[in-house]
């Protein structure tokens, strides 16, 4: 280390640990081995530390060499934090994060922590002291491998990837990828299979958290499918108000697709009705309320195939569908 004027102007420093644990109240992160190098100057408004890490392991095995950085600036009543990090496991990160009050306790409340897995990266984190500013300031990154659930285990998305931007009141999250898996269980039994993912979708916090999805493709099961719309993350059900475009598919493959909440002999009927033919492309306007009977959808239009060898219209069986209710 280096001192002037009566303090240190700088240091720099090589680590070595093995087995020990980082501990913030409740949560116990064991770490099996930990070996860094540090340095750190003083600047003119406060200090910048750098830290590299050779080798870290920890309970959920072997995190790659990575690089984190932490600026601090003294400001006329408070101090502001810039920090950096190259890569963190979110499963274990996760409980400190929240515990710093990083995380909106609002959104937190609806999601299961014991689902949260994956990784992030090249993350920036910008916090403040100083009255009137004091908080979280800005926190953006990208993430590989997301898992995440709510907590009453219902829905369920996994293999995420993409990038995010969280400032106060409002997540921006930009979804990227080749595949990624989501649970609807009130809706269907299986989980959706996503491929050629991309879509942009902002969370805004507020009194009642609603999610705005402004832009979003992706294969559903081989269903080419685009939509733009909003889920209002009520207390008791989430409501949603969506618009999508679908197409194309073969007809055949269209009862695969319709909700578990459907009445049986509805479903069975048009598993036998739409025999064949092929339908080019389907709008359709959602507001729903699950998994409650407001559920509905208000508009439904298609364009089906005038091409196909087996025009839909000529494989549409005889027999009308029961009139036990559609919605379960």
């Amino acid at each position: 280390s280096r001192w002037a004027q009566a303090g240190p102007q700088d240091f720099q420093a090589e680590l070595a640990y093995r087995d020990f644990k980082l501990i913030h109240n409740d949560h116990t992160l064991p770490v099996t081995e930990a070996a860094l190098t540090l340095h750190g100057a003083r600047e003119p408004e406060g200090w910048l530390i750098n830290a590299r890490t050779r080798a870290l392991q920890t309970r959920g095995g072997r995190w790659p060499a990575g690089h984190y950085q932490l600026a601090v600036e003294n400001g006329t009543n408070g101090q502001r934090y810039q920090l950096y990090a190259s890569y963190l496991k979110l499963e274990e990160t996760l409980p400190f994060l929240a515990a710093a009050g990083l995380l909106d306790a609002g959104v937190m409340q609806r999601l299961d922590p014991t689902t949260l897995a994956g990784a992030l990266k090249d993350i920036h984190l910008h916090l403040s002291t100083e009255p009137g500013k004091a908080g979280l300031r800005h926190l953006s990154g990208q993430f590989q491998g997301l898992d995440i659930g709510s907590r009453d285990r219902r829905y369920r998305a996994e293999n995420l990837a993409g990038a995010f931007a969280m400032q106060r009141q409002q997540l921006s999250v930009r979804l990227k990828g080749p595949e990624a898996a989501l649970s609807l269980g009130p809706l269907y039994q299986q989980p959706l299979a996503l491929t050629n993912i991309d879509a942009s979708l902002t969370l805004d916090y507020g009194a009642i958290p609603e999610l705005r999805i402004s832009a979003a493709r992706a294969g559903i099961n081989g269903l080419p499918v685009r939509a733009t719309g909003r889920v209002r993350l009520e207390r008791d059900s989430p409501f949603i108000d969506l618009l999508a475009q679908a197409g194309p598919l073969a007809i055949d493959r269209l009862p695969a697709f319709l909700p578990g909440q459907l009445a049986p002999e509805l479903k069975q009927w048009l598993g036998q009705a739409l025999a064949g033919g092929r339908l080019n492309s389907a709008d359709m306007l959602l507001r729903a309320g699950w998994p409650t009977s407001r559920s509905k959808i208000t508009r439904a239009t298609s364009r089906p195939s005038s091409t196909s060898a087996t025009p839909i219209s000529n494989t549409i069986h005889s027999g009308r569908p029961s009139t036990t209710p559609i919605l379960r």
